[in-house]
C-alpha cells in the first residue's frame, strides 16, 4: 500500500466528554483518542482529504487498547451508506458485519486480552467485494483472518467512524490511524486475454511468450485475441528500463469493424491504461510513442472485474433457501445415515446448481456434483455412510453463470458408540439419603419444608422512553415502619442523564397496595440489595463429612431415618 491519505477532516457527533485527546494511554507519543460512553451514543469520524480511487484496493490500520470488558465499534461508510463494520472488545474474538448473517466471529483470530495494545488492519478487496481482518498481537505476531465479509456496497469509503458503545462508562483508546490504498488498479476478478494472445510481429510475439523487447518510437504491432471484452491494459518494463511514453489503441470487433479507442499516456508508476469497455474484440493494434531506451517485458489485456461475490451471493439467496433437516446426524440411530437437504426455490422455475462438500477444518474436498432444483420445496438425500465423522461445509453454487452465487451450510456427522449393557439394580421406590451439614444423635418431631417465595409487583415499567428501565436500589422500612423500596428509572438507551429516583411504600401489611413518591426515602438498617448475604443465609454446597470424617451416601432407611 503506497498511496497513503496523509490528511483528513474529523467530526465529533456526541457530547464533548465522550471523545477526547489523551496522553496517559497512548501507543506512540504523544497522544491517543479516548472513546468513552457517558450519556448518549455518538461517534468520532475521520474523512480523508484524498479520495480513494475507484478500482484500487485499500485498508485502514489503527492501534486499539481496551480495559477489561470494554471496547468500541468501527463503522465504515461511503456516500451510499454503510459498507461494513468491526466490533472489538477485550476478552473476545473480534467480529465484523456480514449483511447475510449479522455480526460474525472469525475463529482464526485469537481473542484480544484487556489492558494491552493491538494493531488491527481492515483490508478491502474492491473487485471481489469483501474485506478481511488482520491483528498484530502484543508479542508482535500477526494473524490474518480468513473470513471474507461482503461489502454492503462497492463505492470507495469516505468516512470511518469510531462509535462509543454500552454499557455506560465503557471506554477504549485508538492511536496511529492510517488510511492507505494501492497505487495500482486491482487485477482481482479480471481475465487476462494476453495469456492466450498472439501477434503477427515475431518480436512482439516473443514478448507475449515471456521475453524482454525494446520498443522503438512509432512501432505499431497487432495482437490477435479470441473475442475478448476488455477495459484495461497494463505494461511492464524490465528492471532498470523505462516504459513507452504513450500508446494509440484501435480494435477490430467481430463484425470486422475497426474502432478508434484512444491515445493515452502510460503511467510510469503503475503502467496501467483504462479505456472504454470494448466487447467482442478479435484484434488490437498498438502504436507506441517512445523515447530512446524504452522496453517491455509483459503486457496485460484485462476484462472489467466481474460482479463482486457478495452481490452474487445475495442475489442467489433471494432465489433459493437451503437447510439441513437436523443440525447433527448421529448414525447410531436408524435413518441418520442419510442427510436431508431441503431446498425452497422461490423463482417458479428450475435452478441449475452445483453441490460441493469439503471438510471444514482441514479444508479437504470430499465430493462435487450437479443438481437441478425444481420450483417450490424439494429434498436432496445425501448418503453419508462412507463419510468419516466430522464437520463438512456444503456449498450450493449457482451453476448457470461463472462465477456464481453461493449458499453455505454446515453438515455435522457424529456416531455414538453402541451402549454396553450393565447389571441393573431394582431401585423402584427407593430414596437416596444425601448427607448435609447436620448429624443428630437423636431427634423427634422435626419436619423439613421448602419455603416458596411470593413475588410482589410494585410498579411495571412504562412504554414511555424516559422510564423504560426500572431498577431497585434498596428495600427496608421507613420511619413509620412500613416496607419501602427505593428505585430509579432510565430511558431505553440507559443514559445517565435520564435517571429519575422514586420510592414505593406498602400501604397494608400484605403489601397488596403501594403508593409511589418522587425522590428516595430514608430506610433504616443496611441496604440488603447492595450488601452481602448474612452468614446464616450464605449457601454452602461442599460435601459434608460425618463424625468419622468420611462422606457417606446411602439409600434411605426408614428405621434409621
Amino acid at each position: 500500500m503506497s498511496g497513503v491519505c496523509t490528511g483528513g477532516k474529523w467530526v465529533n457527533t456526541s457530547e464533548i466528554q465522550n471523545f477526547s485527546i489523551v496522553s496517559d494511554v497512548a501507543s506512540s507519543a504523544p497522544n491517543a483518542l479516548k472513546i468513552l460512553r457517558v450519556g448518549g451514543s455518538g461517534y468520532f469520524g475521520i474523512s480523508p482529504d484524498a479520495k480513494i480511487p475507484a478500482g484500487h484496493n485499500y485498508s485502514i490500520d489503527f492501534d486499539v487498547y481496551m480495559p477489561t470488558g470494554f471496547g468500541t465499534v468501527l463503522h465504515i461508510s461511503n456516500d451510499k451508506g454503510l459498507v461494513g463494520g468491526l466490533c472489538v472488545k477485550s476478552n473476545a474474538v473480534p467480529k465484523a458485519y456480514n449483511i447475510n448473517q449479522g455480526w460474525v466471529f472469525d475463529n482464526d483470530l485469537p481473542e484480544t486480552l484487556p489492558n494491552a495494545w493491538y494493531h488491527l488492519r481492515v483490508n478491502f478487496n474492491v473487485n471481489r467485494g469483501f474485506y478481511t481482518i488482520d491483528i498484530t498481537y502484543p508479542d508482535g505476531k500477526t494473524v490474518k483472518g480468513k473470513v471474507e465479509y461482503p461489502l454492503l456496497n462497492p463505492e470507495p469509503v469516505t468516512l470511518w467512524r469510531f462509535v462509543n458503545i454500552l454499557p455506560q462508562g465503557c471506554c477504549a483508546y485508538v492511536d496511529n490511524v492510517v488510511i492507505a490504498y494501492d497505487t495500482k488498479l486491482s487485477l482481482d476478478g479480471r481475465e487476462n486475454f494476453a495469456l492466450n494472445a498472439s501477434s503477427t510481429n515475431p518480436v512482439f510475439n516473443a514478448m507475449l511468450k515471456g521475453e524482454d523487447i525494446y520498443v522503438p518510437d512509432g512501432k505499431m504491432v497487432e495482437i490477435e485475441l479470441n473475442q475478448a471484452k476488455f477495459e484495461l491494459l497494463t505494461f511492464t518494463a524490465p528492471e532498470g528500463k523505462k516504459l513507452p511514453d504513450s500508446v494509440s489503441i484501435r480494435a477490430q470487433n467481430a463484425g470486422s469493424r475497426w474502432i478508434e479507442l484512444d491515445t493515452l499516456k502510460i503511467d510510469p508508476e503503475n503502467g496501467c491504461i483504462k479505456i472504454p469497455e470494448a466487447d467482442q474484440i478479435l484484434k488490437v493494434q498498438l502504436n507506441f510513442f517512445a523515447s530512446a531506451g524504452t522496453a517491455l517485458s509483459s503486457i496485460g489485456i484485462y476484462s472489467a472485474p466481474g460482479t463482486p461475490q457478495g452481490e452474487l451471493d445475495r442475489a442467489w439467496s433471494k432465489k433459493l433457501d437451503a437447510e439441513y433437516r437436523l443440525p447433527v446426524y448421529d448414525r447410531f440411530y436408524a435413518g441418520c445415515d442419510q442427510a436431508q437437504l431441503t431446498f425452497v426455490n422461490h423463482t417458479g422455475k428450475e435452478l441449475d446448481a452445483k453441490i460441493i462438500l469439503h471438510e471444514r477444518l482441514k479444508n479437504q474436498h470430499f465430493k462435487t456434483f450437479s443438481h437441478t432444483i425444481p420450483a417450490g420445496t424439494s429434498h436432496l438425500q445425501l448418503n453419508t455412510r462412507e463419510m468419516p465423522d466430522g464437520e463438512y461445509v456444503t456449498s450450493i453454487v449457482d451453476n448457470s453463470r461463472n462465477p456464481g452465487g453461493e449458499i453455505r451450510r454446515l453438515l455435522r456427522l457424529y456416531t455414538n458408540p453402541e451402549c454396553t449393557a450393565s447389571p441393573q439394580t431394582e431401585l423402584t421406590g427407593e430414596k437416596i439419603f444425601f448427607p448435609d451439614g447436620f448429624f443428630l444423635a437423636q431427634a423427634s418431631n422435626i419436619r423439613y419444608t421448602t419455603g416458596v417465595t411470593r413475588p410482589i409487583m410494585i410498579r411495571w415499567g412504562t412504554t414511555n422512553d424516559d422510564s423504560w428501565i426500572n431498577y431497585a436500589d434498596n428495600i427496608g422500612f421507613n420511619k413509620d415502619g412500613k416496607v419501602t423500596v427505593n428505585f430509579r428509572t432510565m430511558d431505553r438507551m440507559w443514559m445517565t442523564d435520564s435517571t429519575k429516583r422514586y420510592h414505593a411504600v406498602a400501604e397494608d401489611p400484605e403489601m397488596t397496595t403501594w403508593s409511589i413518591h418522587e425522590g428516595s426515602a430514608a430506610i433504616t438498617g443496611r441496604n440488603v440489595l447492595a450488601s452481602p448475604l448474612p452468614e446464616a443465609a450464605r449457601p454452602d454446597w461442599d460435601p459434608k463429612k460425618g463424625p468419622d470424617g468420611k462422606i457417606k451416601y446411602r439409600f434411605y432407611d426408614p428405621e434409621k431415618d
